[in-house]
């Protein structure tokens, strides 16, 4: 589906909707903007035909009762529309196994990611990124996203990290608490690599209407109040060098708005 809303679905997979016999809306790995009864209201105003009910898929569907799907997949057209694109997320990757182990064929519609979109906004250069981490809820805190913050600035590479959620419990890690996770793993592990002066991006909501987007050092974004932005919410923690172009990107776009 894209990021936030249903209506960034690509306009080409509307006829496979069209002749769906069952469809699913993931609400378990992302946020959508609207709710299974405005998804249907949608596709009941811009289809040619009529739609199929839409079904909600939560995590118990999408991965202990995943059989079901598989299923009524070898004889029905099961359509499952997911936030971001397809198979970022490996829940949906282990679906995609199961029914091409079964003979099931799959069709795949791609839209922009979190991993490509955040990228792009940011004014960063998108081949200078290295690997990509999420960060837990501070109750699973983990050494890991530190770990490959170490490993990217060592190649002078951008760190996009994507924050912890739990649609189930409508819990979700904010940016203030992602930056203090990172700052207790530097004073444990005093690699340098997370300091006051370290630059960084706070992204809230990519996509939705109500998106918000601010740069500065880990003091800077800490004070912004991201709870009340709203989730999904990532930060991208820049090379410790950036090229000239990147400079003059993250000032034109972000620094003004992060001063206020």
């Amino acid at each position: 589906m894209g990021l936030g809303s249903i209506k960034n679905l690509p306009y080409s997979s509307l006829a496979i909707l069209e002749r769906a016999d069952h469809i699913y809306v993931e609400y378990y790995t992302n946020y959508v903007l609207e709710t299974p009864r405005e998804v249907q209201s949608f596709f009941s105003e811009v289809s040619k035909r009529a739609i199929s009910e839409i079904k909600f898929a939560d995590r118990t569907l999408l991965e202990e009762e995943s059989e079901k799907l598989l299923e009524l997949s070898l004889t029905d057209n099961v359509v499952l529309l997911v936030s971001g694109d397809p198979f970022i997320a490996t829940t949906h990757l282990s679906l995609r196994l199961e029914a091409i182990k079964k003979g099931i064929p799959v069709q795949i519609y791609h839209n922009a990611s979190i991993l490509s979109a955040a990228a792009s906004v940011s004014g960063l250069q998108a081949y200078k990124f290295g690997k990509t981490a999420t960060i837990p809820f501070p109750e699973n805190k983990s050494q890991y996203p530190y770990d490959i913050l170490h490993q990217n600035q060592e190649i002078n590479a951008h760190t996009l990290f994507l924050l912890d959620i739990n649609l189930k419990e409508q819990r979700y890690l904010t940016i203030t608490s992602a930056i203090e996770q990172l700052e207790e793993l530097e004073a444990a592990h005093q690699q340098n690599i997370f300091t006051k002066e370290t630059k960084m991006i706070g992204i809230s909501r990519l996509s939705f209407p109500d998106q918000y987007i601010a740069v500065g050092a880990p003091q800077q974004l800490k004070a912004l109040p991201w709870e009340r932005y709203g989730a999904p919410q990532c930060i991208i923690v820049c090379a410790k060098k950036l090229h000239f172009t990147e400079e003059e990107a993250l000032s034109v776009l972000w620094e003004s708005r992060s001063e206020k």
